[in-house]
């Protein structure tokens, strides 16, 4: 998983309490880029394998979501396009302005 932290530390891996299977990368973190559209590109493959020390196997799905649901705050995350080309997954801001988020949690 990847995830923008509050409270973390860019490039740390923080384990899932309930299986070793999923861990999360904070790729972005703090109050740098709030209220901006920021492109973020990573290289899963890579990545996969710094974390895990193995080859992934096929990318078969993948979830975006946005919560609060550790922390309790108020969070709010507008998506744009996604795309997954040579094992790297990048989010590109719209072209346009958006209409209304994608998620918005209290």
């Amino acid at each position: 998983m990847y995830i923008w932290g509050n409270r973390a530390q860019v490039g740390s891996v923080i384990p899932n309490p309930h299986t070793r299977r999923v861990q999360t990368v904070v790729v972005s973190a703090g109050a740098g880029g709030v209220g901006q559209w920021l492109k973020l590109q990573r290289d899963v493959v890579a990545d996969y394998r710094s974390v895990f020390k193995e080859d992934p196997g096929k990318l078969v799905a993948y979830g975006i979501m946005t919560d609060t649901d550790n922390t309790g705050e108020y969070t709010e995350a507008w998506y744009a396009d996604i795309e997954f080309a040579g094992g790297k997954a990048v989010s590109s801001p719209p072209a346009t302005a958006p209409g209304t988020p994608a998620a918005k949690k209290r």
